[in-house]
């Protein structure tokens, strides 16, 4: 049975590109190894992976300002990432629940233990 609570997945989703930067050469190697492994797999495809300092600069102009030209540094970028506004999607919820029958909903109270 499919119901729906909340009716507007705008309202606490947002589409947003998902970033990891990583500087050092460990890091560096770590995030090259993990795009290598995952840029393959179909939910990864375009995945992107720069080490050069043009694209970082393009996509991080004020972190890179002011970095060693010699400092290791890479990044990967996926444009399909999203962001939840827990707080928008926790009211929504709420709002769902205060008009079911027999839904109490109280705020401002503290809880405690009782013995």
């Amino acid at each position: 049975m499919k119901q729906k609570f909340l009716t507007n997945a705008a309202d606490f989703i947002t589409r947003v590109p998902h970033f990891s930067l990583v500087w050092g050469d460990e890091n560096v190697a770590y995030l090259k190894k993990r795009y290598e492994l995952m840029h393959s797999a179909p939910l990864f495809k375009g995945m992107e992976y720069p080490e050069y300092p043009n694209k970082l600069n393009e996509w991080f102009p004020i972190v890179m300002r002011g970095r060693k030209k010699n400092q290791p540094i890479a990044a990967t970028r996926m444009e399909i990432g999203t962001d939840v506004n827990f707080g928008a999607l926790t009211r929504g919820m709420i709002d769902y629940l205060k008009e079911k029958p027999g839904v109490s909903v109280h705020f401002n109270h503290e809880a405690i233990t009782v013995d």
